[in-house]
């Protein structure tokens, strides 16, 4: 069953929306239950033969939490015992009544000291095991061959619920919590089979306390028809045109092959955004917030900033679990650049075992290194030095260099937006001509490496790199052209779902007519287009 089938949208959430709705007015922990019932039964009309697996997962998971908490509160409780004591009391003769007291305090924070030491070696190793554990299941169901009795749908996305949760609990972060609570979180629908990642701190303490408003109905409809629109409309609609190029890509020439790969960047982009609406939209109807996924990133001015708006909570995830541990941009720029590959490479391997799934991952690495080295040089003050010395009248050399540079105390009111957007520190005569230039090459890069996200196989991708660069003259617009050029101007010129329901805004929007109306027409569009063909499933399903 999924969210853009009628099946869904007019007997399954209605029916459980009714019933939640009644059962949380009277008690939020039945009502809380019955979403966890429900939850299961709608991944078992998806992936009834791996609900086992889900199961078995969820389980071994939560008793390893409850160890590492366990493990993690005995660590605790020895630091807060470890006595602060002077070292004045020892001395080589004969002790007084005072001086054994004080070598009696130091016994004891000895064996206070190895007690948190074997506390916090127990809390490594159940970490390590939980790691361990829940990398061996996703990767044997994803890259070995003949473990598909072991892929289950979505293990890509609970799996990352779960290493969450371990790390969370062994940085003190959160508390594992009881089981009912833990098995909602990893299970609740609308989340579990395609994302957005939710940590257990955003998501568990909504579950305590009844946190369900009416207004929540109106943004949670809202959210869910912008979301279908975008999937039935303009994502379906792409993917017939991408596919016919990508499927065919011997026969393609110059033009069709670069309207396949725009058309499957507007596919990919409004089919995962459309989803992530919708898991959006259903989460508020249950009193649920969950975090926003997409940014309009196609309107990103650097790739740096496109992860900040492209799969949110991915980044997010990577950087707070890998990147971060990796050294981050602690340890200067080339260790920063390997740990950027590393951990872009990685994501590229989890989204499949294919070589051009590494290669997507490795290059968007490297130009996110590129971009940080960029970045570092506006940073310093160099560049938008230099850039003025050009502008300004000519003088010395020497003496020009020197009052046109930057300080440290003139940069330092600006260095917040220079480090976000680093053509900030230019002229105002030039900011709009390199944001221009970094808003092509980002989107040109992007739409690049797409073809590889696509082929299905290294070669495959190769072969149709070479359709994008062998100009020729034969130019015919083909059938649907006019809903590519729709769609990227809705992309570029177009409001994203949060912004117009004023989603995460500290005063949240109160929707009134228009938006009503809005509702109406993107629904009664979305219906027309499900009527005349059947659903497709969402791209990220089999991720």
């Amino acid at each position: 069953m999924l969210f853009n089938s009628f099946g869904f949208i007019f007997l399954f959430l209605p029916t459980v929306f009714g019933v939640w709705y009644v059962l949380q007015r009277s008690n939020i922990r039945v009502a809380n239950l019955f979403l966890i019932l429900v939850s299961l039964g709608f991944y078992a009309t998806l992936d009834a033969k791996h609900l086992p697996l889900l199961l078995f997962s969820v389980v071994v998971n939560f008793l390893l939490g409850m160890k590492l908490q366990r493990a993690v509160d005995g660590c605790v409780e020895e630091r807060e015992r470890l006595p602060r004591l002077s070292l004045r009391g020892f001395s080589r003769g004969n002790l007084n009544d005072e001086e054994r007291d004080c070598r009696t305090c130091h016994c004891e924070a000895l064996a206070a000291a190895i007690s948190m030491t074997v506390w916090s070696n127990d809390a490594k190793v159940l970490l390590v095991l939980a790691v361990v554990f829940n990398l061996a299941l996703l990767g044997s169901s994803k890259y070995i061959v003949g473990f598909s009795v072991l892929s289950a749908l979505g293990i890509s996305f609970f799996t990352f619920h779960q290493l969450a949760y371990h790390v969370d609990i062994y940085r003190g972060r959160f508390r594992a919590s009881g089981f009912l609570e833990y098995l909602l979180f990893v299970a609740f629908f609308p989340h579990m089979i395609a994302g957005p990642i939710v940590r257990p701190a955003q998501f568990m303490p909504q579950l305590a306390e009844n946190s369900f408003r009416k207004s929540k109905i109106a943004m949670g409809i809202m959210f869910f028809s912008i979301g279908l629109f975008k999937k039935t409309v303009f994502a379906d609609s792409a993917a017939k045109i991408a596919d016919k190029f990508f499927d065919s890509s011997a026969g393609v020439g110059f033009f069709e092959a670069w309207s396949g790969v725009l058309a499957y960047g507007m596919q990919i982009y409004f089919d995962f955004s459309g989803y992530a609406d919708m898991a959006i939209g259903v989460g508020l109807l249950f009193g649920i917030y969950l975090p926003l996924n997409f940014k309009n990133p196609y309107k990103a001015t650097s790739m740096i900033e496109f992860w900040r708006r492209w799969h949110i909570t991915l980044s997010d995830f990577v950087r707070d679990y890998l990147y971060i541990p990796l050294g981050g941009n602690r340890h200067g720029k080339f260790r920063q650049g390997v740990a950027i590959l590393v951990a872009m490479t990685l994501i590229g391997v989890w989204h499949g075992s294919a070589w051009s799934f590494v290669a997507w991952g490795f290059l968007h690495g490297a130009a996110l290194w590129v971009n940080h080295l960029f970045r570092g040089f506006f940073e310093s003050g160099e560049i938008a030095a230099l850039v003025i010395a050009r502008l300004q009248p000519r003088q010395s050399p020497a003496r020009h260099y020197e009052e046109a540079k930057p300080t440290r105390q003139s940069l330092s009111c600006s260095s917040v937006i220079a480090r976000l957007q680093p053509w900030q520190s230019l002229p105002s005569s030039l900011r709009g001509v390199v944001k221009a230039g970094g808003f092509v090459m980002t989107f040109t890069t992007v739409t690049l490496l797409w073809v590889l996200f696509r082929s299905e196989s290294f070669e495959t991708a190769i072969g149709f790199y070479k359709k994008l660069f062998l100009f020729d003259k034969n130019i015919a617009l083909f059938e649907g052209w006019w809903m590519l050029v729709l769609g990227y101007a809705v992309i570029f010129f177009g409001r994203s779902a949060a912004e117009i329901v004023g989603y995460g805004m500290e005063r949240e929007k109160k929707l009134g007519i228009m938006d009503g109306i809005l509702v109406g027409i993107v629904l009664f569009l979305a219906f027309k287009m499900m009527m005349g063909e059947p659903s497709r499933s969402f791209v990220y399903f089999v991720f």
